[in-house]
C-alpha cells in the first residue's frame, strides 16, 4: 500500500507542478494542493491495498502458480485499458456505472502488471535493474507530460488510459527500487500501511464532502494541466453532488426583436461575411499589431465595432443557425423546444429580395439531425454554392454572382459568404510553421480575398452595399491549455469580430457586450425589412446613438452556460453545479475566478443563467423546474423529484430524472408503481440510475413496438453493463437525440458480436461528428471488410483526430 501512495504522491507533484502558477492567490494554491494530494494519494493507496490483497493469495500458492492471480486479474482490465487508449471517445456519453467500472478496471489491471513485475523477478543483475528503474522513470515523466499536452479538453478515455499507465510506471519504478535499496521495503511495515490508508481514508471522505462549496478549487481540479487529477474528477463526479443555488431564478429572457430608431436604406445590397474559427484578437481593430487584417480593419473605421460580441456556441451549427433565426438554438434543442421557421434569409426573400448563400456543409457537423430542415431547406436561399472552396475561389464564385446580379438589372441581393479557411487544420505558413503562426497565417490569407471581395461588388454593384462581419466562433490556442474550439466557453473560443457598416451608420467603438444573434435583426432593420416574429436579438443600430443596448450577452456549450453583464461574467457547469466568475477588464485571460471570493455576485449572475432558461419555454411559472430539468440542471432533481411523489410519474418527469443522473432520486422512483409509456419511463430511469431490478422489464422493452423505447431500453441496459442485442443498438446509434448518446451507441456496435454491425458503422462513417467514434469502433471489431472504405478516407482527409483514429484502426484491419 505505501508503494501505491508514494506513486500517487509523485503524480501529485507532477499535476500540482504544472498547476499552480495558474492558480491565483496562496490560498486557492494551497487548497487545491491538499485536496489534489488527497485524491492521488488515496487513488495510490487503493492501488497498492488491492495490489497487497492479490499478493497475498499468490504467496499461498506454489511457487510456478503465483503470477496466476495478477494475470487472471489483469489481463481483462488491461485489455479494457488499450481499448480506452486506442478509442479516445470510449466513455463519451456511457453512463455512470459503465465510466466507473472502466476506470476501476484500468487500475486494476495496473495493480495486476505491478504484481507480475513483482513475482516474475524483474531483471536480476544491478545493472539491468537500474536500467528498467530509469526506463520507467522517464517514462513517467514522458507519459505525464503527453497528458497535459496531448488534445487537452478532448478525449477523457484517452487521458484516463494515460493516468493509469502513469500509475504503472511510477508504481513499477517503486517496485524495482525496493528490490535495488531493501531498506526501503522493510520500512513499509503493515501498520504503518494500515495506518496510512486511514487517514488518507478520512482526508478524502473530508475533501468530497467539503468540495461543493468551493467552485473554485472545484474547476482548478479539472484543469487540463492537472491532467492526472481531472481523470480522477470525471470518475467521482457523481460522488460530488453541487450545492443548491442561493439566489431563485430571475427571468432574464430575451424577448422578440424589436425595432429602434436609426437609419434604414431600403433595396440595398446585403453583405453578410463570416470568417469561420476568427479570433476577435486577431484583428488589428481589436488590438494586434502584426497588420494580419488591413481590409478589416478599414472595414471597422467606417461603421460600427462591437468590442465585445460573442457566438452563441463555439462551434459553427448551432452559432450560425442563431445568426439565421435570430435565436439561441443549443439552450432550445436541449429543452425539446422547437427552432423558429423563419429565417433571415426567408424574411428577404419576402421582402423581394434575390438571396445567394456561399457556405460549405460542414457549418451543419453539429446536431446535424435536429438542424436537418434547415440544411434541407438550404437555409432558404434562392441561389447556393456549397462546395467548400478556399477563399481565393470562393470570392471568385461570389464576384461571378455579382455580375449576374447585375446583368439582370440589379435586383436588391443579400450576399452570405462564409469563409472557411481560418478552421483547422491551418494550412497557410507564410508568417511560419508553428500552430498559431499558421492560423495567423490564414488570417490573413482570408483578409486579402475579403479586400478582393468589397472591392469587386463596389466595382460591379451602384446600389449602397450594408455589410457586416463577425464570426461564428474563436479558437483557442493552448490559451487555457487547450486547441481547436467546441470545448470551452472562455474568450477565446466565443468571442467574436462583429462589425456593421452602412451609409448613415456612424462610425463607434462599442463596449457593451452584445451577441452574433443580433446581428440578423440588425441587418433586416437597416435594409427596411421587419424582424420574424419569434426572433430574439437586438437592433444593433442604436449603439450609433450611444444607448439602448441589453447589456449582456449569453452563450451554451453541452452542460456549460455563459452569462456576460457589464464586466462581469459567469460559467455555469448545469451538471456539475461548478461556477466560474470572471472580471474581464481586470482579467481578460480568465485566470483568476471570483466565485468564492463574491458568491453574491456569482450566484446573482448564476440566477440570470437559470431565469433565461425558464424564460424561453414562456409558460405556466409553475413550470421553471421542468424548464430547467430539461436545460440538464442537476440543481432541479430533488424539486422534480418532489413533484414526481406528489402528483404521480407522468413519462416526461420520470425520463428527466433517469437523464440528471441524480442518484438520491432512485429511492422515489422506486416507490412509483406505472403501466404503460410511465411503466416504462420508470424502468428506463431506474435502470440508468444503476437499478438492477428493472433488467427484466428493461429486456421486455426491447421488444417493443416502439422505437424510442427499444433504443432508450438498450441504453440503461449499457448503464447497467449488460449488453443488449445488435438490433437495438442499431437504432440508438441513427435515433438518438443526443451526439454523446449516439457515440456510446457506436461504441457499443465496436464490440457487438453480431456481423450487421460493421455494415451499420460504415453507413454512419459519412457523418463528420461520429466519424472519430465509427474508426475506433470499426478498429475494435477488426473486421476486414471495412478496411476499403478507412483506406478511402486515409487518403483524403487531413484532420488530426481523424488521421490519429485511422493510424490507430487500419493495422487491426489487415
Amino acid at each position: 500500500m505505501l508503494g501505491g501512495i508514494v506513486a500517487g504522491g509523485a503524480l501529485a507533484l507532477a499535476d500540482y507542478g504544472a498547476l499552480w502558477l495558474w492558480l491565483s492567490g496562496w490560498d486557492l494554491r494551497l487548497d487545491a494542493l491538499w485536496r489534489l494530494g488527497a485524491l492521488l494519494l488515496a487513488a495510490g493507496a487503493a492501488l497498492g491495498a488491492l495490489g497487497a490483497a492479490l499478493d497475498h493469495v499468490a504467496t499461498r500458492l506454489p511457487p510456478r502458480l503465483r503470477a496466476l492471480p495478477f494475470a487472471l486479474a489483469a489481463a481483462p482490465a488491461l485489455a479494457a485499458l488499450v481499448q480506452a487508449a486506442l478509442g479516445t471517445r470510449l466513455l463519451g456519453g456511457l453512463g455512470r456505472p459503465a465510466a466507473l467500472a472502466l476506470h476501476a478496471g484500468a487500475q486494476l489491471g495496473l495493480v495486476g502488471a505491478l504484481a507480475l513485475l513483482a513475482h516474475t523477478g524483474g531483471p536480476r543483475r544491478p545493472l539491468p535493474r537500474r536500467l528498467a528503474l530509469a526506463s520507467l522513470l522517464v517514462a513517467l515523466v514522458l507519459l505525464t507530460k503527453l497528458d497535459q499536452r496531448l488534445f487537452p479538453r478532448l478525449y477523457a478515455p484517452f487521458h484516463a488510459a494515460l493516468a493509469a499507465a502513469a500509475f504503472l510506471a511510477a508504481a513499477g519504478a517503486l517496485v524495482l527500487a525496493a528490490r535495488e535499496w531493501p531498506r526501503l521495503a522493510r520500512a513499509a511495515t503493515p501498520r504503518r500501511a494500515a495506518a496510512a490508508g486511514a487517514v488518507l481514508a478520512l482526508l478524502l471522505a473530508l475533501d468530497l464532502a467539503t468540495l461543493p462549496g468551493s467552485h473554485d478549487v472545484r474547476v482548478a481540479l479539472q484543469d487540463p494541466h492537472a491532467s492526472t487529477t481531472r481523470s480522477l474528477m470525471h470518475a467521482l463526479a457523481p460522488l460530488v453532488r453541487p450545492a443548491p443555488p442561493r439566489a431563485a431564478p430571475i427571468d432574464a429572457g430575451a424577448a422578440s426583436a424589436r425595432w429602434a430608431e436609426g437609419p434604414a436604406l431600403p433595396g440595398a445590397h446585403l453583405v453578410l461575411v463570416t470568417i469561420d474559427a476568427l479570433r476577435a484578437d486577431h484583428l488589428g481593430a481589436y488590438g494586434d499589431r502584426r497588420e494580419l487584417t488591413p481590409a478589416m480593419d478599414a472595414l471597422a473605421g467606417r461603421g460600427l465595432l462591437f468590442e465585445r460580441a460573442y457566438a452563441p456556441a463555439p462551434h459553427s451549427s448551432h452559432s450560425l443557425a442563431g445568426l439565421m433565426l435570430g435565436v439561441h438554438v443549443q439552450p432550445r434543442l436541449r429543452q425539446g423546444l422547437s427552432l423558429p421557421r423563419t429565417t433571415l434569409t426567408a424574411r428577404l426573400n419576402d421582402a423581394g429580395y434575390h438571396t445567394a448563400g456561399f457556405y460549405p456543409d460542414a457549418i451543419f457537423h453539429t446536431d446535424g439531425d435536429a438542424l436537418a430542415p434547415l440544411r434541407e431547406r438550404e437555409l432558404d436561399f434562392v441561389r447556393r454554392e456549397r462546395r467548400p472552396f478556399d477563399a481565393p475561389r470562393l470570392t471568385d464564385a461570389v464576384l461571378r454572382e455579382a455580375d449576374r446580379v447585375a446583368a439582370r438589372g440589379e435586383p436588391p441581393t443579400f450576399f452570405w459568404v462564409h469563409y472557411f479557411d481560418v478552421h483547422e487544420p491551418y494550412r497557410a505558413d507564410e508568417l511560419g510553421d508553428t500552430p498559431a503562426l499558421r492560423y495567423a497565417s490564414e488570417v490573413a490569407r482570408v483578409d486579402r480575398a475579403l479586400a478582393r471581395l468589397l472591392e469587386g461588388l463596389e466595382a460591379r454593384l451602384e446600389r449602397p452595399l450594408v455589410i457586416g462581419l463577425s464570426a461564428d466562433h474563436g479558437e483557442e490556442l493552448r490559451d487555457h491549455g487547450g486547441v481547436y474550439h467546441g470545448s470551452t466557453l472562455y474568450e477565446e473560443q466565443v468571442r467574436v469580430p462583429l462589425l456593421l457598416v452602412a451609409p448613415g451608420l456612424a462610425p463607434r467603438r462599442v463596449t457593451e457586450p452584445v451577441e452574433l444573434i443580433d446581428l440578423g435583426p440588425s441587418l433586416l432593420a437597416l435594409v427596411g425589412v421587419a424582424p420574424g416574429p419569434r426572433m430574439e436579438g437586438a437592433d444593433l443600430r442604436v449603439a450609433a446613438a450611444g444607448g439602448g443596448l441589453p447589456g449582456r450577452a449569453r452563450a451554451a456549450l453541452e452542460d456549460q452556460r455563459m452569462w456576460v453583464e457589464g464586466d462581469d461574467k459567469l460559467i455555469v457547469d448545469l451538471r456539475r453545479g461548478t461556477l466560474e466568475l470572471y472580471d474581464l477588464a481586470a482579467d481578460p485571460g480568465e485566470r483568476r475566478s471570483r466565485a468564492d471570493a463574491e458568491p453574491a455576485l456569482a450566484e446573482a449572475l448564476h440566477a440570470r443563467v437559470r431565469g433565461w432558461l425558464a424564460s424561453l419555454e414562456r409558460g405556466d411559472p409553475r413550470e421553471r423546474v421542468l424548464a430547467l430539468a430539461r436545460a440538464g440542471d442537476r440543481h432541479a432533481a430533488g424539486a422534480l423529484a418532489e413533484r414526481v411523489a406528489r402528483e404521480g410519474p407522468r413519462p416526461e418527469w420520470v425520463r428527466l430524472l433517469g437523464e440528471l443522473g441524480d442518484d438520491a432520486a432512485l429511492e422515489t422512483l422506486r416507490a412509483q408503481r406505472a403501466e404503460g409509456r410511465a411503466g416504462a419511463e420508470l424502468a428506463i430511469a431506474r435502470g440508468r440510475l444503476g437499478d438492477r431490478a428493472v433488467r427484466p422489464a428493461l429486456e421486455r422493452l426491447l421488444r417493443a413496438e416502439t422505437p424510442t423505447l427499444r433504443w432508450r431500453a438498450a441504453a440503461a441496459l449499457r448503464a447497467l453493463g449488460e449488453r443488449p442485442p445488435a438490433s437495438a443498438l442499431l437504432l440508438g446509434a441513427r435515433r438518438a437525440s443526443s451526439l454523446e448518446e449516439r457515440r456510446a451507441f457506436v461504441t457499443a456496435l465496436g464490440e457487438s458480436e453480431d456481423p450487421r454491425a460493421t455494415g451499420a458503422l460504415l453507413a454512419l462513417l459519412p457523418d463528420l461528428r461520429l466519424r472519430v467514434s465509427v474508426i475506433e469502433a470499426l478498429g475494435a471489431r477488426g473486421d476486414r471488410r471495412a478496411q476499403p472504405a478507412l483506406a478511402r478516407l486515409a487518403r483524403g482527409t487531413s484532420r488530426q483526430d481523424v488521421r490519429g483514429a485511422l493510424d490507430a484502426a487500419l493495422p487491426r484491419l489487415q
